[in-house]
């Protein structure tokens, strides 16, 4: 299911600068999340989630 979010110009910036040319925003979206939730387990001792 494909869906639509409207974002600010700059935090449309910021997530720019984690992606590479070409990458999807779903992509770029997932890479920051799996990095926030690792430095949030690293903080509280879960698991982190692997792809």
């Amino acid at each position: 299911m494909n869906t639509t979010q409207r974002l600010q110009t700059g935090t449309l910036e910021r997530f720019r600068k984690h992606g590479k040319m070409g990458e999807s925003f779903d992509r770029v979206a997932n890479k920051v999340l799996d990095e926030a939730e690792a430095n949030n387990s690293k903080e509280v001792g879960q698991d982190v989630r692997t792809d």
